[in-house]
């Protein structure tokens, strides 16, 4: 059997004619399996076709640098000459990184964060920022060629001033702001780390505020993520948010997002001596909006 995928194969139609029924076969067999299934997970289909060709006596040629699936965590080795090297790029794994240029480990989302499963139901923004000054050179690589095929499709969809889409439906955010994911926010990687890592975070929880918009209410900023609002309750999310395009109402390192009861919010965290003495929440899909609502520390 022969390390193939077959991601990617060039073939001959009378090839895949050839292997087309026993990969379909083997697949399902496998698929159908309980203890292959556990074994092979989603790559079953691959597994599938690789034992179907080496079944019907199909042999490829096998070029080592055929294809590349880089990602921030690549090795100096894979990156080597990455310009010329490789025929193809295979984009699947994730460029997460800090606004540092700090790869993050596995199960991260970053501060930056490069990955395609963010616009599965919705067109990027045109054009998509670059990574931070020392990430590595298939990261830069790949958003100049993304944003390369997007400039030069001139129907390609434009957000107005308050992102609504202008004909097709265009992602609210681009690579920053990834991390208010609901799934991300409880996970291990999440908050938890959040508070052992971000000075931000670690003296605000537990904080208790006397806020104002419309009316009134009282905001509380619990361990674990969650937050508690007197008027609509305590499902709300909150951890930090260094996002650059917000930069201007919320500064990076002195900025939270606060999502629940029908909004996504950008809050900045004044700070005096190093503790937060107010906090200024501003409409995340409406970002040249003033702000909508400000917070005093409770007495």
């Amino acid at each position: 059997v022969q390390p193939i995928g077959p991601s990617p194969v060039i073939i001959h139609k009378a090839d895949l004619e050839k292997v087309g029924v026993a990969w379909h076969e083997t697949a399902k067999a496998l698929k159908t399996d309980p203890h292959a299934e556990g074994k092979l997970g989603w790559v079953i289909e691959m597994w599938g076709y690789a034992i179907a060709s080496a079944a019907v006596g199909l042999r490829h040629k096998l070029f080592d640098d055929f294809q590349v699936e880089p990602g921030a965590l690549s090795s100096k080795r894979q990156l080597d000459r990455f310009t010329e090297r490789y025929w193809i790029l295979h984009y699947t794994y994730q460029f997460e990184y800090y606004l540092d240029a700090t790869p993050c480990r596995p199960w991260m989302i970053g501060e930056y964060s490069l990955d395609k499963r963010h616009f599965s139901d919705a067109y990027p923004p045109r054009p998509l920022p670059l990574p931070p000054a020392g990430a590595n050179v298939a990261a830069f690589w790949l958003v100049n060629a993304i944003n390369e095929g997007m400039q030069n499709i001139s129907e390609w969809p434009i957000p107005d001033r308050k992102g609504k889409p202008m004909g097709a439906r265009v992602a609210g955010q681009s690579v920053y702001g990834r991390r208010r994911a609901p799934w991300f926010g409880r996970h291990d990687n999440g908050f938890k780390t959040e508070m052992k890592i971000m000075p931000l975070i670690a003296g605000l929880i537990g904080s208790k505020w006397s806020c104002k918009d419309s009316g009134a209410f009282t905001l509380d900023l619990l361990d674990g993520g969650d937050a508690r609002h007197s008027l609509k309750g305590g499902n709300f999310r909150w951890a930090s948010m260094n996002n650059p395009e917000i930069a201007k109402h919320c500064p990076i390192g002195a900025c939270f997002y606060l999502d629940g009861g029908g909004f996504a919010a950008d809050v900045h965290a004044v700070q005096a001596g190093g503790v937060s003495t107010q906090l200024v929440g501003y409409d995340d899909r409406m970002r040249d909006e003033p702000a909508l609502f400000t917070c005093d520390k409770a007495a």
